[in-house]
């Protein structure tokens, strides 16, 4: 009887040992972050190539313009007016060329891209989506203009590490739609009169590091959309803005 208590007991304690296992494991699979699309594309580069600038700038730029079309495609939707459905669309269309560009390079050159928007875009995406009103125009404007920004910097970052001529070419014409972009974006941005300013500085920065792409004979090849001059957009957005501005009482 002895014998069979403390066989008992030994079968409880494994038991006991074995759930707190299952536990911790479960624990763990539930805090493990899941490799997203661009994970799994910079593994198989990895495993491909050996450090490849090329490679890395091509996911990098990617996953921006899977963004860019997901917060476009809201702001043609819930955007509060014309002008907003206008830069969105652009938007839309422009980064759309940009991927498809992407995927006949990567293809050629046998470099895995993301095939789908990352877990970070689709927070930003629900950001905006959260917002609406002249609250969502404001948002999505100050946002495109923080994400060029950004994409600026990797564009430019192309330029110097990259060593393919393809690759490079293509980072130096895209550099001009980016550019345009922003002009847009800031553009909107100050029809609110709620915008952050861009320091003096700033802007001096984007137009030094636009010299040498616009300069570059891949710039007169480009592609896409063209953009309408910044003070001609900026004239026609903010008078349009005046004009809903309920008159004075004299």
């Amino acid at each position: 009887m002895k014998s069979l208590n403390l066989f008992n007991h030994w079968i409880v304690k494994c038991m006991i040992i074995t759930a707190l296992g299952f536990n911790l494991t479960s624990c763990k699979n539930e805090n493990k972050k899941e490799d997203d699309s661009k994970d799994i594309a910079n593994k198989f580069n990895d495993a491909k190539f050996h450090n490849s600038k090329e490679a890395k700038f091509l996911v990098d730029a990617t996953e921006i313009s899977f963004e860019e079309i997901e917060i476009a495609h809201l702001a043609v939707s819930n955007g509060t007016n014309d002008n907003i459905k206008d830069i969105a669309k652009l938007m839309e269309k422009d980064h759309n060329e940009m991927l498809e560009e992407m995927k006949k390079i990567a293809q050629a050159k046998d470099i895995t891209l993301p095939t789908e928007i990352t877990a970070e875009g689709q927070k930003e995406r629900k950001r905006q989506a959260e917002k609406s009103g002249t609250e969502f125009d404001k948002h999505y404007c100050e946002t495109v203009v923080e994400n060029h920004k950004k994409a600026v910097k990797k564009y430019m970052a192309a330029l110097e590490d990259c060593e393919d001529v393809e690759v490079k070419n293509y980072a130096t014409k895209t550099l001009v739609t980016l550019r345009s972009h922003i002009d847009q974006a800031m553009s909107c941005s100050l029809a609110y009169k709620e915008t952050k300013h861009e320091p003096e500085n700033t802007e001096k920065t984007l137009d030094n590091n636009m010299k040498d792409a616009k300069e570059h004979p891949a710039a007169k090849t480009v592609t896409h959309s063209n953009v309408q001059k910044d003070s001609e957009g900026k004239k026609d957005i903010i008078k349009k803005d005046k004009d809903k501005e309920p008159e004075a009482k004299k």
